[in-house]
């Protein structure tokens, strides 16, 4: 198996309290979706035998797939980026099984793939989420409201970013 051509990485993305004031901005040269949250948890999953170093290379990435969306790391953000792979399963030796395990891993240099399958999953998932919004109610009588679809569509077309 060709594990360079083979493994994917995917994300999901979880965000709390988007403020629909700041959620789109044009800028000359390109559309950003600048966002107001209070913290985004991004968890990102391979198959590719990562060992848990590299996985936390894996999940530094997701952090550049939160500013290509407009996400700048704000003050009390409170963001947190995972990672882990599916790749290596382990079996436990009770019972007496195997005290000793073979563990395959992707060499550094190969990694280039993942980290930009990252940053594109994490870019996605994030206006996924964005976009599959509804309006809400909080409390203290807060209401957040969902995105303008037709408008985010139309200045994404507008800016090659759909």
């Amino acid at each position: 198996m060709d594990i360079e051509k083979n493994a994917t990485a995917g994300a999901c993305v979880a965000i709390a309290r988007a403020d629909r004031k700041k959620a789109i901005k044009e800028t000359g040269m390109k559309c950003l979706f600048i966002i107001a949250a209070t913290l985004f948890i991004i968890v990102v999953a391979t198959d590719a035998p990562l060992t848990p170093d590299q996985c936390k290379r894996l999940a530094r990435r997701a952090g550049l797939g939160l500013g290509r969306t407009g996400g700048l790391a704000f003050d009390g953000s409170g963001d947190i980026f995972i990672a882990f792979s599916t790749a290596n399963r382990l079996g436990n030796n009770a019972g007496g099984g195997p005290r000793e395990h073979t563990v395959r891993t992707l060499s550094h240099g190969c990694m280039d793939p993942l980290f930009r399958a990252t940053v594109e999953a994490t870019h996605e998932a994030i206006v996924n989420a964005m976009c599959a919004a509804t309006d809400t109610d909080g409390i203290l009588g807060r209401r957040m409201y969902a995105l303008p679809l037709d408008e985010v569509r139309g200045i994404m077309r507008r800016y090659e970013s759909l």
